[in-house]
């Protein structure tokens, strides 16, 4: 079966893929297109990311490309068999190398056991048969689809399927990946691949490293689908790393309140993975930002001791400081009015400072600081210190009282 993928691509991409061609016929050295842009072709989605896959080394395919080709820039990745090229009509595509990969201990980083193997060993480490079909670009059989899972089938019957028994225990993440490619392509997990799913929840692996983790968790939870939320709750998916879920929050709860406040498209995920940290501890191998962990802190803390005095400086003092998505959940949590009245109070300031009150005749001491907490606690519950003579006017009237 043969893939039309000049009328998949657009013209810069086709034209970019057209070059790689004719290196590969005359390098001998053969290349593919697999993952996810093959299956994008074929259910007929938009393309995001070009893949093109080495049987060798991508650095020497690469190196040959640049001797033919003209391009504005090439990355090598030293670390990984990869490399990213972009071509003179800015389309970009990620070289990488055929290779095998062991996990010599369950849940662990896979370790590279030879690069530049035939296809059919690197298609064997890979996630999801939907994921593991590939097309040739090379002359002998241009464009035809290579199917050695099985992938073509479970693409037109809408289902994910893990390629063996061992794919969650050796990556963990790929429970997280299921869940994403189910949200993303509306497809469901075949019947085994949720017996696999089911069995490692009831048994997860302890003590793994979680960066792959955290990258899935911030690719499902950007997608900011109130049903990502829901499902990775209601399949226990937490329990990758938490043991337990402390809230019953909903994805339409958090939902609501990004669309009722601004907030940055880089920390929407973030929002939506903070209710699994509630009264839950944070594990170190997430290597989470200092940031990140302020965040769960703050949240923490409210969540455990909410407001209780809900006068407009109280609020003010009780959130000034705070990140502003440790403030915005504190409407998830509690009350979505409390975060509108700080965020029409929270720039407030004083207009006077330490010159006025030496020009008052009051002595510089930490009454300094009392004084400006009382005029703002005043500006802030009444309203009625407009201008910084209003604040000096009623400094003056403070001791005045007092005499």
């Amino acid at each position: 079966m043969k893939v039309n993928l000049k009328s998949k691509l657009n013209t810069k991409a086709f034209a970019a893929i057209s070059e790689c061609i004719k290196i590969a016929q005359i390098s001998g050295i053969r290349i593919y297109l697999v993952g996810g842009i093959v299956r994008d072709i074929l259910l007929k989605k938009p393309i995001k990311d070009i893949d093109i896959t080495v049987e060798g080394k991508a650095k020497d395919f690469v190196e040959i490309l640049d001797c033919y080709v003209k391009t504005r820039k090439i990355i090598y990745h030293e670390m990984l068999p990869t490399v990213k090229v972009v071509f003179k009509n800015g389309t970009e595509i990620d070289f990488a190398s055929t290779r095998k990969e062991v996990y010599k201990k369950s849940g662990d980083l896979p370790v590279v056991t030879e690069i530049g193997c035939p296809l059919k060993d690197d298609i064997k480490r890979r996630d999801f048969t939907v994921n593991s079909i590939a097309i040739s670009l090379n002359s002998d059989d241009l464009f035809e689809i290579i199917d050695y899972t099985n992938g073509l089938n479970d693409l037109q019957k809408k289902q994910l399927k893990v390629l063996h028994d061992k794919s969650y225990t050796d990556d963990p993440s790929r429970l997280i990946r299921c869940l994403k490619f189910a949200q993303r392509l509306d497809f469901k997990p075949e019947d085994k691949t949720l017996e696999l799913q089911k069995k490692y929840l009831d048994n997860p692996l302890q003590n793994i490293p979680l960066s792959r983790i955290k990258k899935e968790l911030k690719d499902l939870f950007s997608l900011n689908k109130a049903s990502c939320f829901d499902d990775f709750a209601k399949q226990k998916l937490y329990k990758i790393f938490v043991p337990k879920l402390n809230t019953d929050i909903s994805g339409e709860d958090i939902r609501n309140i990004i669309f009722d406040f601004k907030v940055d498209d880089d920390d929407i995920w973030l929002l939506y993975l903070i209710p699994f940290f509630l009264d839950n501890p944070v594990p170190e191998k997430f290597n989470f930002t200092a940031r990140e962990i302020k965040v769960f802190s703050e949240i923490n803390n409210f969540y455990k001791r909410p407001l209780l005095n809900t006068d407009k400086y109280s609020v003010y003092e009780y959130f000034s400081g705070l990140d502003y998505l440790s403030v915005i959940y504190y409407a998830v949590l509690f009350d979505i009015n409390i975060i509108k009245m700080f965020n029409k109070i929270k720039n407030i300031k004083v207009c006077f400072d330490g010159k006025d009150l030496q020009n008052l005749g009051i002595p510089q001491g930490k009454i300094y600081s009392e004084i400006q907490k009382t005029v703002l606690r005043e500006k802030i519950n009444n309203g009625n210190l407009k201008t910084k003579n209003d604040e000096i006017n009623y400094i003056k009237k403070i001791f005045a009282d007092k005499k």
